[in-house]
């Protein structure tokens, strides 16, 4: 997974005013549209790509804190597509099998109706 299908990713939830974008690892992305999770036709993460995520959107500290203590939350930064301003807010975690589930949650500010 590169940068520009991560950012693809953000810009998609935005466009539909979704609040949560689900990475877990042997599954596509899931994106949250109208309270029900959708899977995106892309293909299963696997932890290189989860870790690439991590490094996308967390400093090197915060990715070692996440390492050490299994769970992490993180105001992530801002942006701004289709004419709403956004904040992203990450968590992450470690589930049974010891594999990272990265949730990202877009946080609307001043949107456009």
């Amino acid at each position: 997974m590169d940068f520009d299908t991560l950012d693809g990713l953000v810009k998609l939830a935005v466009l539909h005013h979704s609040p949560k974008i689900v990475f877990e690892y042997g599954n596509p992305p899931s994106i949250q549209i109208n309270d029900k999770m959708h899977e995106v036709e892309m293909q299963v993460l696997f932890p290189e790509d989860l870790d690439k995520i991590l490094e996308h959107f967390l400093t090197s500290e915060q990715i070692a804190s996440f390492r050490s203590n299994k769970c992490l939350e993180a105001d992530c930064g801002k942006g701004e597509a289709f004419n709403k301003q956004y904040l992203i807010h990450m968590r992450a975690q470690y589930d049974s099998d010891n594999l990272p589930v990265i949730t990202i949650n877009v946080i609307y500010k001043n949107c456009n109706p």
